[in-house]
This record gives C-alpha cells, sequence and structure tokens, in this order.
C-alpha cells in the first residue's frame, strides 16, 4: 500500500505525526511499517524506530541530527541526545545546544534523565556483579564492581560488592585498594558505613 500527499503543508504534518504514532501506538506502528512509504516518509519512519531501539536500551542506530529535530518533539530530541550521550555519543546533544539554545527547563529534563538512566546502569552492573560472585567468578564481578563505581562512586551496593569480590578473588592488594576506596568515598560524603560495608570493611582488614 502507498500512500501519497500532494499537499506540502499535509505531507510535513503528516511525517510528524507518522513518527508520534509510531512511537505511541502499537497498531499503528504494525501498519506503518507495512506500509509503501516514499523517501521523506521512510525516513520520519527510521527516525522513530531509531528513538524506540534507544528507548529499550539499543542507542545504537545511525541518524542524522536534522531528522532528530525534524521528526521528533523537542522533549523526544532531547531525551534521545541523553540516552546517546549516556553511550559516549555527545554530537546530538551538541547540536540541538548549538541550534535550539540552552533551555533552562530543556536543561533540569536532561539532568534528571541522564541521572535516572545511570542509576538504572549502576543498578545492573552491581546487579550482575552479584550473580558473578555467587557463581564464583570473582575476578568479573571486580569488573563490574569498577564499572559500576565509575559511574557512581558513591553507591553502597557498589562498595559491598568491590569488597566481597576483592575478598572472594583472596587478592590482599586488591583488598587493600578497595577497602581504602570506599573510606576515601565515605569520609567525602561524611558518612559512616551501613552495617554491611561495615562488616565488609572490618573482614578486609583482617584478610588484608
Amino acid at each position: 500500500m502507498r500512500w501519497p500527499v500532494e499537499i506540502a503543508l499535509a505531507e510535513r504534518h503528516l511525517r510528524r505525526f507518522l513518527t508520534l504514532g509510531h512511537v505511541l501506538n502499537e497498531e499503528l506502528r504494525e501498519r506503518w511499517d507495512g506500509t509503501d512509504l516514499g523517501p521523506s516518509r521512510r525516513r520520519a519512519r527510521a527516525t522513530g524506530r531509531a528513538f524506540l531501539r534507544a528507548r529499550q536500551g539499543d542507542p545504537r542506530a545511525e541518524l542524522s541530527e536534522e531528522h532528530a529535530l525534524c521528526f521528533l518533539p523537542l522533549p523526544w530530541s532531547a531525551e534521545l541526545a541523553i540516552r546517546f550521550a549516556a553511550k559516549g555519543r555527545t554530537r546530538l546533544g551538541t547540536w540541538l545546544v548549538d541550534r535550539v539554545g540552552p533551555a533552562p527547563d530543556l536543561a533540569d529534563l536532561c539532568e534528571a534523565e541522564l541521572a535516572r538512566i545511570r542509576a538504572r546502569h549502576v543498578d545492573n552492573l552491581v546487579a550482575l556483579g552479584e550473580r558473578r560472585l555467587v557463581t564464583a567468578d570473582p575476578a568479573e564481578a571486580c569488573r563490574l564492581a569498577e564499572r559500576a563505581l565509575a559511574l557512581e562512586p558513591f553507591d553502597p551496593r557498589g562498595h559491598r560488592l568491590a569488597l566481597a569480590a576483592a575478598m572472594r578473588a583472596r587478592n590482599p592488594q586488591r583488598m587493600v585498594e578497595v577497602r581504602a576506596r570506599v573510606l576515601d568515598s565515605l569520609r567525602q560524603l561524611g558518612v559512616g558505613p551501613d552495617r554491611a560495608t561495615e562488616i565488609l570493611l572490618r573482614q578486609t582488614a583482617v584478610s588484608s
């Protein structure tokens, strides 16, 4: 099925609403995915697909900055830029600021969304590390703890994972390094360790 649009204004609205429908409505998404679209409308659909994949944790799709701004509402363009930036791809965010200009409310939205994505990523890394620890893979648990703490140096769960993994690996040097890192983080926060972290700190002090 092909759906040509002769009126330029209507075509511009169709491209925008095609993307909105593709993202928000599964029935419309199936219909658009099965439709033979012209080049400009295919670009709109591709933008919607890239946005959906990014929301599902796979922001790897190549997408031009112009298409992100043209075919997505501005808050979605900002969200996409944030998700790309969380994976080290900052070009879209820089391009949007240059074209749209910094807006305080948009900056607040970006900061909050990025913090939420980072926290979720840290939780996932720590949970995976805990599973690796249970399955007797302390080396991988250590690596995952390092990745989590690189993103959030003050995460108590990350501290406990790093300490437990160092002990399980029976690496005295590693235990000394991790223990010092955890204590330094707590000093920066001006707080004492929670009960579980305190126990692990004592155990690493004895073992090292």
